[in-house]
């Protein structure tokens, strides 16, 4: 096996456990919701947004919590969706959650994988236990391979792209529900 199939071969053994280790679906970015996810979404008009905490790689790279915040509550809120104070969680509305994971292979010194994630948890009724619980009812994600030189700019893209994609499925359930 050559050294260059090698580091491909550990590069998607990495991607996969990244995945895998995240505890989401599959990283499958084309794929259509499934009917019940996208309903899921129906009528969402405010939300909480929990960015997670950005690694480090990347914040020295100014991609940081709170610049993320503050570009994602602008679109929201351009698209009719409130935002919450960060420090004024409201438990009666969904919860908008960013992930994001990076990893390096020392063998591939130049090569970053990124592992995104964006989910929505809500509060849903399960009959069966006559109970409702707090729980991701949509998930997206995203994994990409960039050079050390490309990641931010990869990342911001894949950033703005996956909350378009939030608020493309928020309208699409908006018309289907």
């Amino acid at each position: 096996m050559t050294a260059t199939r090698f580091r491909l071969l550990f590069a998607a053994t990495l991607l996969l456990l990244l995945a895998t280790w995240s505890r989401t679906a599959p990283v499958m970015p084309s794929r259509p919701l499934a009917k019940g996810s996208v309903l899921s979404l129906a009528k969402i008009e405010k939300v909480n947004l929990d960015i997670r905490s950005i690694p480090r790689m990347l914040e020295s790279e100014g991609i940081r919590p709170a610049s993320v915040r503050g570009k994602w509550s602008q679109m929201l809120q351009d698209e009719g969706i409130a935002v919450t104070a960060k420090d004024q969680f409201d438990e009666s509305v969904p919860t908008l959650e960013l992930k994001v994971l990076v990893g390096k292979d020392e063998k591939i010194p130049n090569a970053v994988l990124c592992y995104l994630e964006v989910r929505l948890n809500q509060s849903a009724r399960f009959e069966r236990l006559d109970r409702e619980l707090v729980v991701p009812t949509y998930v997206k994600a995203s994994a990409t391979m960039e050079a050390q030189e490309d990641l931010a700019s990869a990342i911001r893209t894949s950033l703005r792209t996956m909350l378009k994609s939030f608020v493309r499925d928020v309208r699409k359930a908006g018309r289907t529900s």
